[in-house]
């Protein structure tokens, strides 16, 4: 009678391994796990790339002067791994940022919501006249990215999430 109440608990056990063997998008070091980009020694623990490392790793590089990060989180979450921005641009910097990825503009109404963590200043609903633009990589980083631009082009949020 015991035996069978475990099966069902290490079955279980064994799956989560499993997808955490085949699809680690965090970068921590187990054996045999493949990671789309290269987190840094600390990011679980506060101690992640600053906002403007972030900027450059994933947006523009060099991160063009007139760019101030505002916010960051580079605390990616083990089974839903998600880094955010938010920052204050040149209106020409937008430009630099669409013409460096394949960013597309969302043919459904764009999704604001952030993870609770970030709810204190993630805002880009508040934007006026939001631009929202997206970009669905699954051949290099295995990833979503979604922009979100003010009217005037002079402050932005950015979040990019893992497959």
């Amino acid at each position: 009678m015991y035996r069978t109440r475990s099966i069902p608990i290490v079955t279980a056990a064994f799956s989560l391994f499993l997808m955490a063997c085949l699809c680690n998008p965090t970068g921590i070091d187990i054996p045999f796990v493949r990671s789309p980009i290269d987190i840094p020694e600390g990011a679980f623990d506060g101690a992640g790339r600053s906002g403007k490392d972030l900027f450059a790793t994933l947006l523009l590089d060099p991160m063009p002067a007139t760019v101030t990060v505002l916010h960051s989180e580079d605390e990616t979450p083990l089974l839903s791994p998600t880094i955010y921005l938010h920052f204050t641009l040149d209106p020409t910097d937008v430009d630099q940022i669409l013409a460096n990825d394949d960013w597309q503009v969302p043919q459904l109404s764009p999704d604001f919501e952030g993870e609770p963590h970030v709810d204190a200043w993630w805002l880009p609903e508040a934007l006026p006249a939001v631009e929202a633009y997206e970009v669905f990589d699954m051949e290099g980083c295995k990833c979503f990215k979604k922009l979100f631009v003010n009217g005037d082009h002079t402050e932005a949020y950015f979040l990019i999430g893992f497959f």
